[in-house]
């Protein structure tokens, strides 16, 4: 199962569990805090929280849901400094936490804010990288949990090309900004100035006081692409990567875009996710790579995706008839 991405108001949805991006002191913040708070019923949740105690900066607990949900994970990210003081490994720890507590307390769907983005200030495209990895590294062990991001200011909406095509709105424009207003208070317009400084967000003027967001033609990434097609095929990744041959921990690093594949791990992938000829070309140029019109095996391939034949013994076997035994699929499952 894939991580499914919405634009709504995070205590609108009907979950297991969700996360609170906590005050370390047992109040009630601005922001996220502000709103799960009133939704599950303030009094009876703070007076829970006081009987934890601080949290520290990374860490995270649980209360009850009360009127909200079954669980309330509250868990401490980080403030931004400058990328130096532990923030990044902190953020990755809140995910970590958050969702090892959401399998110990046996919730099967749980949906997460973009945890300190708000008036912590970590910017939105590295947090958005962290949630992705550490949540899609959950997702290859416990692919039966249901992880929802949600998404709410346009900001975050629109912040990278590999969710853009994939988030689900439940909320307007209208109501995101004056829920933000509410929450944050006089902190808005700094929040949100904040969020505008993102380098993956392109901003276009519009006449009068409007203004809208947009992203440059189709600049994904390998990864941001094959990320938006597994997320339309929507299977468990052990499913995927166990078809394409590769090892889990590979397949999380090429998802995550810290590895680039070999040529033939990378046709492996869009057989795999059973693409047809023009997505799995488009794929593979993410790579720099393409099909050799004079390359047999190459030829072959694009023959088998025509076909619709995506299994790679089958494929194999059609290689080595051919003899081009040089160029079989390896199995690296258990390299």
């Amino acid at each position: 199962m894939a991580i499914k991405y919405v634009r709504a108001d995070i205590t609108t949805l009907k979950v297991d569990a969700i996360v609170n991006s906590a005050n370390p002191l047992p109040i009630i913040g601005g922001g996220v805090d502000s709103a799960i708070y009133k939704a599950a019923g303030a009094e009876r949740l703070l007076a829970e929280r006081k009987k934890i105690g601080a949290i520290d900066v990374g860490d995270a607990r649980v209360t009850s849901g009360f009127d909200l949900c079954r669980v309330i994970i509250h868990t401490v990210g980080p403030r931004w400094i400058d990328g130096q003081h532990n923030e990044l490994e902190n953020l990755r720890n809140c995910y970590r936490i958050s969702l090892a507590l959401a399998l110990r307390e046996q919730c099967r769907s749980i949906a997460f804010p973009l945890i300190s983005t708000g008036v912590y200030g970590f910017p939105k495209d590295e947090a958005l990288n962290i949630a992705t990895s550490e949540i899609n590294e959950f997702l290859m062990k416990h692919g039966n949990v249901k992880v929802i991001i949600c998404i709410f200011d346009e900001d975050s909406f629109m912040l990278s090309g590999k969710i853009a095509e994939n988030v689900e709105e439940f909320i307007s424009r209208q109501k995101a900004t004056e829920k933000l207003q509410e929450e944050y208070g006089s902190r808005y317009e700094t929040v949100m100035e904040r969020s505008k400084k993102s380098k993956l967000i392109k901003v276009h003027k519009r006449v009068g006081t409007s203004y809208r967001y947009e992203l440059p033609n189709d600049v994904s990434t390998f990864a941001d692409k094959l990320y938006y097609y597994v997320d339309l095929l929507d299977e468990k990744p052990s499913a995927i990567y166990d078809r394409a041959w590769l090892p889990r921990r590979t397949y999380s690093r090429i998802m995550c875009g810290n590895y680039s594949p070999r040529k033939d791990a990378a046709i492996a992938l869009c057989l795999a996710l059973k693409l047809n000829v023009q997505q799995t070309m488009d794929l593979l140029s993410r790579n720099s790579m393409a099909f050799n019109p004079s390359d047999k095996s190459d030829q072959f391939i694009l023959i088998c995706i025509k076909n619709k034949t995506y299994d790679l013994e089958k494929i194999n076997e059609g290689l080595v008839k051919l003899g081009l035994f040089d160029k079989t699929f390896i199995d690296r499952r258990d390299i």
